[in-house]
């Protein structure tokens, strides 16, 4: 039986009990590098004069002009976020993982994948396979609202000297409702995958194919179970709006989110033992 929602919060909070500086440090940190980026694509934006840039949260983007200096920023971006942003990430919720199990690991622990060659381009090869599930995720949930998206848009009827079909605009308050279920299940598709540093973390001799495999495998039947584990922290996420509560509350959920990983693991050996004694 897993543990409640209530219990694996609890014990995140014993895990940060005398580690919260640290714990505000790295994140404050990993938000920071998050901004740099994106203060830089917006500065880029503003000297190339590109109006939008390619994202799987906005699948319909196109710019209006200058699309080849729109591709090379989002390339710039995509670059910074696999070399830079990634490997930063993995290695703070690893130093997140370490400590909710008692671990009186250094905070340098999270520089750990770019201390190495192997680190490090191991941590590429698992966020670029995580990276094109992603992609293919944004394309599947939000191909319906970017089908009703095109056929909506004068613009695109004017690139072909086309007519705007007039019956076709009653589609255009759809295009909303699809969007949020888009977003719905483009969240339910990123459950799938999003365990994957419980196997990461334990299971370091494994290749990229077997960590997401497990991950997928630990998050059969359980992707509901996180979406509810992720919304018990809605009032928390939501006092962030006022800015302060932020460096406090992500460490929170970062501890929690590692001992979360840890149980639906140990979980999932138990279930398969379980299983291994009944085939035997």
């Amino acid at each position: 039986m897993q543990p409640t929602f209530q219990e694996i919060k609890s014990a995140a909070k014993t895990a940060l009990k005398h580690r919260w500086s640290e714990a505000i440090a790295a994140t404050m940190l990993l938000l920071v590098t998050v901004s740099l980026n994106t203060v830089m694509q917006l500065v880029l934006m503003n000297i190339f004069k590109v109006d939008e840039v390619w994202s799987p949260f906005s699948p319909t983007a196109a710019p209006d002009h200058n699309q080849l200096a729109a591709a090379g920023l989002t390339l710039f971006s995509a670059a910074f976020t696999l070399f830079v942003i990634f490997p930063l990430a993995f290695g703070i919720m690893r130093w997140f993982w370490m400590i909710s199990n008692g671990c009186d690991a250094r905070l340098s622990e999270m520089f750990g994948y770019f201390s190495s060659g192997k680190l490090f381009f191991r941590t590429i090869r698992l966020s670029l396979a995580l990276f094109f599930r992603l992609v293919l995720g944004a394309v599947v949930c939000y191909l319906p609202y970017s089908i009703v998206a095109v056929i909506t848009t004068p613009k695109v009827y004017e690139m072909f000297s086309w007519a705007f079909k007039k019956h076709v605009s009653g589609l255009i308050a759809l295009a909303p409702t699809l969007k949020f279920l888009g977003t719905l299940g483009f969240f339910f598709w990123i459950s799938t995958y999003i365990l994957f540093f419980a196997v990461m973390y334990t299971e370091s001799d494994w290749s990229v194919r077997g960590v997401i495999r497990r991950a997928v495998q630990i998050s059969k039947g359980n992707r509901l179970r996180f979406i509810g584990f992720i919304l018990s922290f809605f009032g928390w996420l939501l006092s962030c709006l006022f800015i302060f509560p932020l460096p406090f509350v992500l460490p929170y959920v970062l501890a929690s989110t590692a001992v979360y990983g840890r149980e639906a693991l140990r979980f999932a050996r138990q279930h398969d033992s379980k299983f291994a004694v009944l085939d035997v």
